[in-house]
């Protein structure tokens, strides 16, 4: 009984070793009810916040925004002439511009904003409008990772791609493409308007970001 026992574990081992986790994208931005457009509608235009991150939704685009928080010694700035501070403000980190700063021993820390086109000229990527939401397909590389956009009473909810591990929630598509890279199953997916449809939206986009408006 124990050697037959060692012998179950060992190949239940081995089987293991050899399974492959499935990495989901898209083949084409979604959703295929959808329509694509160039914005938003006018009327939620403006800024939107979440923690650090901050919206922009204008005439030119969708835009992120996020506030990298860093320092510099005291040393730096009395041995290079490129930086220095006046008051509460360092000069020479952003050019033609001041920066608050706040000295904290030997540092001073500041925040520097870094923003980032999600939709517009700059971009690849698509904006899906589906009559009650909106898609944010972000392209890379020839796939597609969508995140969800809902514009609720004076709030933006904004959710990101996501699964659970071993899914089965992308069975029910017929049509996928797969490759095997690094370990992983990597398979893409052509949903039909039927399909898309029968997906759980609350599986793929589990956690729900409130941005409020300013």
């Amino acid at each position: 009984m124990t050697r037959y026992l060692l012998t179950t574990l060992l190949v239940a081992m081995c089987t293991l070793g050899r399974a492959q986790t499935n990495s989901y994208s898209f083949a084409k931005f979604v959703a295929p009810n959808g329509i694509e457009v160039e914005n938003v509608s006018p009327s939620y235009y403006g800024e939107y916040k979440f923690d650090d991150y901050t919206l922009i939704i204008n005439d030119k685009g969708i835009f992120s925004k996020k506030t990298m928080y860093l320092s510099i010694s005291k040393e730096t700035i009395q041995t290079n002439d490129k930086y220095s501070v006046r008051g509460d403000y360092l000069f020479g980190v952003k050019k033609d511009d001041s920066i608050f700063c706040v000295l904290d021993g030997d540092q001073y820390f500041y925040g520097l904003r870094e923003e980032v086109q999600l939709i517009g000229d700059s971009t690849s990527n698509k904006l899906i409008d589906d009559g009650d939401c909106y898609y944010i397909n972000f392209y890379e590389k020839g796939i597609w990772m969508p995140a969800r956009l809902e514009f609720k009473n004076g709030k933006l909810l904004m959710a990101h791609f996501d699964y659970p591990t071993e899914t089965e929630v992308f069975d029910h598509i017929e049509l996928k493409t797969t490759a095997q890279h690094d370990g992983l199953n990597e398979i893409r997916l052509w949903p039909t308007s039927e399909e898309w449809n029968a997906i759980d939206l609350s599986v793929i986009f589990p956690e729900v970001q409130e941005y409020i408006r300013l």
